[in-house]
């Protein structure tokens, strides 16, 4: 049960960073990825809490809760979140 607890849950992403150059637009920085297991391409989402302040913080936590709803056929779907 204790392993439950002492888990990496950056470690047990289904999603890998690729290494090339970010992009940062207003609070998020914008990686590409790819899904580890089939390859597939994906954006990944990154805000850094240490960088940022409490509002920014209260605010990428709302805009993480909210992406999670939308959803458009054959251009956007959320596959996964990390916090």
């Amino acid at each position: 049960m204790w392993s439950f607890f002492a888990r990496d849950p950056v470690k047990d992403f289904a999603y890998e960073i690729l290494p090339e150059s970010p992009e940062k637009s207003g609070i998020w920085t914008l990686h590409r990825g790819k899904r580890k297991t089939s390859g597939d391409p994906v954006s990944v989402f990154v805000y850094e809490v240490t960088q940022g302040t409490e509002q920014q913080t209260q605010l990428a936590k709302a805009a993480f809760k909210r992406m999670k709803t939308l959803r458009h056929p054959n251009i956007l779907a959320y596959v996964d979140g990390l916090e």
